[in-house]
């Protein structure tokens, strides 16, 4: 008479993560596990994970059941695929399964709530005896750090010719800003983001004003916040010309900056829709730069030799000088 092996169904499985952050690495998943059936040497619980975690190292991974290290490894089956299925192996007899971690696991790119995990014990025959029913999830709640972010100006420039006074001002009617940035991931199709240049005063962009980058072909569009004055950039359906690579290099051309001594930059990268990435904090810029004037006159009413006069100098500037924020220098030879 033949032998019928029923599968049944796990009283919990759940999953926690030690950390919530998206692309957080070398996080530890803790699986609460109901089974059913006492478990012996040679059963294996193999776990599935959602496509949504998209990294496992398999170099450090390390797996515990109840407390105790066991060995675990990638079940052979999906080598060549991008589902990560990890088997754990009993190697003592355990009564009920009060824990089940898994380390070096990477979290989802962006906030989202992940597909479900799976959960399946094996006996030694290799029968499955315990399988989880219904949907086991979780959600990521912010959103992780760039690896790298670097911003720059292109206002420092020096007076072309030393017979000229130079004025040091703290406005420039036009600059660009060079953004580079370092992904945790590879580059994703798709993606959007959002560049924030933001102060206490007005910032606007001017008629001119683009985006470049050698990573791919922006689509970027231009708005002033009516109510903060900030001026956000948004790049919308990023297509990479190379996925190959998690750095992206980004242009902001001809922006039109009002009253400022410095700004400030934040930007937020978003996949498939949901918050990916975001600076802790803002990057402050300084605006403060040495300009040339365009034009200048020196005269004077008496040319005699120690004897009083008084030096008149007009000066028309070569970009416009704010109130309360420019000042002179003027270098009178003995």
């Amino acid at each position: 008479m033949a032998i019928i092996i029923t599968t049944s169904q796990l009283t919990t499985f759940l999953v926690n993560p030690s950390s919530y952050v998206t692309c957080a690495s070398n996080v530890i998943y803790t699986f609460t596990i109901g089974n059913n059936g006492a478990l012996s040497n040679g059963y294996v619980i193999t776990i599935s994970f959602p496509a949504d975690i998209y990294f496992i190292n398999y170099n450090t991974v390390a797996c515990q059941l109840n407390g105790a290290a066991v060995p675990c490894a990638r079940t052979v089956a999906s080598y060549s695929t991008s589902t990560h299925i990890i088997d754990v192996f009993v190697n003592s007899s355990i009564i009920t399964i009060t824990s089940l971690t898994i380390s070096s696991i990477t979290n989802p790119y962006s906030l989202v709530t992940t597909a479900s995990f799976s959960a399946v014990i094996i006996d030694t025959s290799g029968q499955s005896v315990e399988t989880n029913s219904g949907t086991t999830t979780t959600t990521m709640l912010s959103s992780g750090p760039f690896l790298s972010y670097i911003a720059t100006t292109t206002n420092y420039t020096m007076a072309s010719s030393s017979l000229s006074p130079e004025i040091a001002l703290i406005n420039q009617q036009t600059t660009s800003i060079y953004i580079t940035m370092v992904l945790p991931y590879s580059l994703i199709n798709g993606s959007t983001m959002t560049i924030t240049i933001f102060n206490t005063s007005y910032i606007q962009s001017s008629g001119s004003s683009s985006c470049s980058s050698p990573q791919f072909t922006p689509s970027c569009s231009f708005s002033v916040n009516a109510t903060s004055h900030n001026l956000e950039v948004a790049f919308t359906a990023m297509t990479f010309m190379s996925l190959a690579s998690n750095f992206i290099n980004v242009n902001i051309n001809n922006v039109l900056i009002n009253d400022f001594r410095y700004i400030q930059i934040n930007t937020a990268m978003f996949v498939n829709g949901h918050s990916s990435l975001s600076l802790s904090s803002a990057v402050s810029l300084s605006l403060m730069f040495i300009e040339s004037v365009s034009s200048y006159s020196i005269t004077q009413t008496s040319y005699i030799l120690g004897m009083t006069t008084t030096v008149s100098i007009a000066i028309t500037l070569s970009a416009q000088a704010v109130q309360q924020l420019a000042y002179f220098k003027v270098f009178i030879p003995l």
